[in-house]
């Protein structure tokens, strides 16, 4: 049992390190765990495209090592899938869209944040990555976007479907879209004084406690004593490798 466990942990691990690759020179991202697609790079300096008038934009977005924007991380590299909105049923069903029309990857700057281009009037699906490691979505959402703002999270808060609308100045701050025109103000701004998607490191608390073990047995958090009959118990090392911390857990 324990040796499937760990086989299986092994290979999720080995899964979610290859979420983009090539292929026969060309760029696939896995989505969702597990959907392969094959997407050309966008090219945002084309005004229209098979007579279809483009809009391109900027998104400001963080990659940091907490949920509270004070550790960046640089050198992060931030992936934008651009896709059209869905409108199978005759209606724009946000977050759903499925006909990708270009990425582009940006990498993060010293102080954490990127200007990733996409396209207005698309939807855009983000992640971030550092050392083939992905970041989530900070869980303090009300802190760095709108309130209201659509987006939706996916695949364990790593992924994030977003519809991009330039909205300009929202509850006294910018973004954390920004028309093309705008790329110098994207880039000039700041944690501090615009909206924007944070990503940062999962679950990983500033300090690590030792958890407190109420069962009186040292080497044991079963909840049955060893005396009783019903004492079965037996014992999984796991250890978890993040870019932040080494931590060793007992199951």
């Amino acid at each position: 049992m324990c040796l499937s466990v760990a086989a299986s942990l092994a290979y999720l691990d080995t899964k979610q390190a290859d979420f983009t690759f090539q292929r026969n020179g060309r760029d696939y991202f896995v989505i969702e765990d597990r959907i392969n697609k094959s997407i050309p790079p966008l090219d945002i300096s084309q005004p229209a495209v098979d007579g279809e008038h483009r809009f391109p934009c900027f998104i400001r977005v963080g990659a940091f090592k907490n949920q509270n924007s004070t550790e960046p991380v640089p050198n992060a590299e931030v992936t934008v899938l651009t896709r059209k909105i869905n409108e199978s049923n005759g209606y724009a069903y946000y977050g759903y869209g499925n006909n990708y029309v270009g990425f582009t990857k940006t990498t993060t700057g010293s102080n954490g944040m990127a200007c990733a281009p996409t396209l207005c009037l698309h939807e855009a699906l983000i992640f971030v990555a550092k050392d083939g490691e992905r970041l989530t979505l900070a869980s303090n959402v009300i802190e760095f976007l709108p309130k209201g703002y659509f987006y939706i999270a996916q695949t364990r808060n790593e992924e994030v479907a977003f519809g991009p609308r330039y909205m300009g100045t929202m509850y006294g701050k910018r973004g954390p879209v920004y028309r093309e025109m705008n790329k110098e103000e994207c880039e000039a701004s700041l944690t501090s004084n615009s909206w924007y998607f944070r990503f940062a490191y999962m679950s990983i608390p500033e300090h690590l406690h030792a958890v407190e073990n109420k069962t009186r047995q040292p080497l044991s958090w079963y909840p049955y004593s060893f005396k009783s009959p019903n004492f079965e118990v037996c014992f999984l090392k796991v250890t978890f490798h993040v870019s932040i911390y080494k931590v060793l857990f007992i199951l």
